[in-house]
């Protein structure tokens, strides 16, 4: 069975370090077609995609070319600048695996 949660989401509000931390703490997952959302309804489809047992995986939120730890969401700005956004992590049944309420962005210098 796979335990895959998001554990906790780095550089809110800034685009340029945005992004979500996935980690599976059950046994290998095919997470293909798997999509994390916010509370405004934007969506990331994970495409073919294995995580393994104790991976971390994060999702920027920035553009970039994906690397086996570290996805891309492609977007020009954050996502996460509001105080309470709730990201939600389903399968490709779309079950809800994990939750998270993103607390309020640290002001940016």
């Amino acid at each position: 069975n796979a335990q895959v949660e998001i554990v906790e989401v780095v550089g809110a509000g800034d685009v340029t370090a945005e992004g979500v931390v996935v980690r599976n703490l059950g046994n290998t997952i095919n997470v293909t077609g798997w999509t994390l959302s916010d509370s405004a309804g934007n969506t990331y489809t994970f495409a073919e995609r294995f995580l393994f047992s104790n991976a971390l995986l994060t999702v920027f939120t920035r553009v970039g070319q994906d690397t086996p730890v570290a996805l891309f969401w492609n977007r020009n700005a954050p996502l996460f600048s509001e105080a309470d956004t709730v990201l939600t992590l389903r399968d490709a049944n779309g079950v809800v695996q994990s939750t998270y309420r993103v607390a309020r962005p640290q002001s940016l210098p």
